[in-house]
């Protein structure tokens, strides 16, 4: 940029005339608001119908309060997230908005440019009210060489500069309301899938819980708000022996079929531990409501993020066997639940298991790692699966997931007896028509497994599953067995069709 075309931008402005000027999004036709009336000479010079609005482009944050009154929270956290850049926040005007500026509701739009003449002219002549420099309805233009000639005629001055603008115009939201209202999606808000970390206290108090939230710019996160809501969010629950990257594929499929997707790692798992010794170890006392605690934990906090946002409980494995212990719980907080891998061990084989361990943990501690209590339960599903290629081969029909597992220092751990004790109480209590009774009659439940799970005994562990809600009253309890799968199923061969077939049953449902 000219030292020169600065200076006689900055002078036409003061005179109260408009300019063409670059900024991040195309260019702009702009007068400066503190010189001048009204933005008439911005319609007559676009030939645009004069009760259309025109923004503000301002220079930071203050000018929400300055320009603003009853502003909400989101619009500043909005702004503090996506300024300097291509978001324009609609706000109720304040007194300092003259109002030949307000639309016909007393709101004006706000944005922060990211492009430094322009926030340098800002800087000098103070809010530029802005619309893109060409005749309403012809292409807005994102360089200098796309500029209406015949536009040009009728201008002031015309300031350039080397920054190649995006041709695409900003986000507009309307922040006037109780709730956010999209009015134009443009630049700012495109998809971008990003997750955001999240800890608090486990119930065991010697804990920290890692979790995470996978998320997108336009559904935002608990400190960064988004311009719209999500369908819902799935709250995942992971399985033994794993942890919640495992499902990072998964979650953003689920993020980009317009879901916001949480995952805490269990206590005794992935970053849940204070130390590599403690993995595969759940406390033997009171392990059970630990798990179902450490789960509603992040339940509320996501909760409060996205309220009135449905809700969606995805139980994996033994995170199946929590999820159902939850919805007997807190079904009345969900809008559906989805169990993967399940399974429905007899009540007494539960118990026999869980006395026996209980015994050993009386003799050699809670933290002992037992073969005898291991082989009656993960341990031994690998004998299930002919030729098997690994111990592992139950997870899945895919080698290279299964070497992946094998590799992961963070999988294929065994449980302590504390872990075990508690896995056993889960499956005891989930098998139970005494719990399946608590499950709200109208929360739908999907249960979906391969055939070659040894968890859910081939599929029909599953079915007797989702009979014993059927039997309890539950309206919609709905099931699918998948051919040739195994427990992974979302990390199958095939697994596309399994993305589908749960986001597809969620939209349905919620």
């Amino acid at each position: 940029m000219e030292a020169s075309q600065f200076i006689e931008a900055i002078n036409i402005l003061k005179a109260g005339r408009p300019v063409v000027f670059p900024t991040d999004t195309v260019y702009g036709l702009g007068v400066a608001v503190k010189f001048t009336d009204s933005p008439e000479d911005i319609y007559k010079l676009k030939q645009r119908d004069d009760g259309k609005p025109i923004a503000w482009l301002v220079d930071g944050v203050d000018a929400l309060d300055e320009y603003g009154v009853d502003v909400p929270d989101k619009a500043y956290r909005l702004a503090e997230a996506q300024w300097p850049g291509a978001l324009t926040i609609v706000v109720k005007a304040s007194d300092n908005v003259p109002p030949a500026f307000r639309a016909k509701d007393g709101t004006i739009g706000l944005r922060m440019p990211d492009n430094d003449t322009a926030l340098r002219l800002i800087r000098v002549v103070g809010p530029i009210a802005t619309s893109s420099a060409n005749v309403s309805g012809g292409v807005a233009p994102s360089c200098a060489a796309d500029l209406d000639p015949d536009l040009l005629k009728l201008i002031g001055a015309v300031v350039e500069d080397d920054a190649q603008a995006s041709g695409t115009p900003s986000t507009v939201l309307d922040c006037s309301h109780d709730k956010p209202v999209l009015i134009r999606q443009g630049e700012a808000m495109e998809e971008t899938i990003f997750t955001v970390p999240i800890e608090y206290v486990s119930h065991t108090k010697k804990n920290n819980i890692n979790a995470k939230l996978w998320t997108s710019s336009k559904f935002g996160s608990p400190d960064n708000p988004g311009t719209e809501d999500p369908k819902a969010v799935i709250q995942i629950v992971h399985g033994m022996a794993e942890h919640i990257d495992r499902y990072d594929d998964f979650a953003r499929y689920l993020v980009g079929r317009g879901f916001v997707v949480c995952a805490e790692d269990h206590v005794g798992h992935g970053g849940s531990v204070n130390g590599p010794e403690e993995y595969g170890h759940i406390p033997l006392k009171g392990g059970k409501n630990i798990m179902v605690g450490d789960v509603h934990t992040l339940h509320s906090m996501v909760a409060r993020a996205f309220p009135d946002v449905p809700y969606v409980l995805y139980g994996h494995s033994m995170g199946s066997f929590i999820a159902r212990a939850y919805i007997a719980r807190y079904g009345d907080e969900l809008a559906a639940c989805v169990l993967s891998g399940t399974g429905n061990v007899p009540a007494n084989m539960s118990k026999l298991g869980n006395t026996l361990a209980r015994f050993i943990a009386s003799i050699k501690g809670e933290t002992y790692h037992s073969k005898l209590i291991d082989g009656m339960g993960a341990g031994g599903y690998g004998k299930k699966i002919e030729n098997a290629r690994t111990d592992l081969d139950w997870l899945s029909t895919d080698p290279a997931v299964v070497d992946a597992y094998i590799a992961d220092d963070k999988c294929g751990f065994m449980f302590t007896l504390g872990g075990y004790t508690t896995l056993l109480d889960l499956t005891g209590e989930v098998v139970t028509p005494e719990c399946a009774a608590k499950v709200p009659k109208d929360l739908p439940v999907f249960f979906v497994a391969g055939d070659g799970d040894p968890v859910g005994d081939m599929g029909e562990g599953v079915k007797a599953a989702a009979q014993l809600l059927r039997d309890a009253g539950v309206k919609t309890v709905d099931c699918k067995i998948y051919e040739g799968m195994r427990h992974e199923i979302h990390n199958e061969i095939g697994k596309d069709q399994v993305y589908d077939d749960i986001a597809t049953w969620v939209e349905a449902h919620v």
